[in-house]
């Protein structure tokens, strides 16, 4: 859980993440070894997950579809030890 802000990590929260606004805090996952994930939704019904120290990534587009390449906090994960092994990502 996100603890040094002002604003309120919770569900149902709106939230702002970088230059991106208003977006609503839909879940919390706690993943083993990784900060926790959280799953938002914009404005305009585009679907995102955060994650502390590993970024914002657009899930799904407003009306719905994927949105380009994203990966999963588990992916980043294991990418980001990939990287630290000198391995590729």
């Amino acid at each position: 859980m996100i603890k040094n802000t002002t604003q309120k990590w919770e569900i149902g929260q709106v939230v702002r993440v970088g230059f991106v606004s208003n977006l609503k805090v839909l879940d919390i996952k706690a993943l083993d070894g990784i900060p926790d994930t959280y799953s938002l939704e914009g404005k305009d019904g585009a679907i995102y997950e955060f994650t502390p120290h590993y970024g914002l990534n657009k899930i799904t587009e407003g009306n719905g579809k994927m949105a380009g390449k994203w990966q999963t906090a588990k992916e980043r994960r294991q990418a980001a030890i990939n990287r630290m092994k000198g391995g590729a990502a």
